[in-house]
């Protein structure tokens, strides 16, 4: 094997140790705003929903599934740099704030 054939197979690798401390710090951010961690999985809801019209023949409601799944990509990262509530909400303490750690 050269290690042009590796990269793809490395890349598969690092995609998934870095998957779960992903999902983690979203939810994080999220509790930040106040909302559910369960807000991160909408796109990927829509994605699937979307490959099942595709593969159902449905090829409008194909396209339409493909743009409500970037809109929701989208609105997940807006969501996600925006500025936490300030004090402390039903997720736990501000962090912001001192002795809050």
């Amino acid at each position: 094997m050269t290690l042009v054939s590796l990269v793809p197979i490395l890349g598969a690798i690092a995609g998934l140790v870095l998957w779960i401390p992903t999902i983690s710090l979203t939810a994080r951010r999220l509790h930040d705003l106040g909302l559910s961690g369960w807000w991160q999985v909408t796109p990927w809801a829509i994605l699937v929903f979307g490959v099942i019209l595709g593969v159902a023949g449905a090829d409008g409601l194909f396209v339409v599934a493909w743009v409500f799944w970037l809109l929701s990509l989208i609105a997940l990262f807006v969501m996600e740099m925006r500025k936490g509530n300030l004090g402390p909400n039903k997720y736990g303490p501000d962090p912001r704030q001192s002795g809050s750690i």
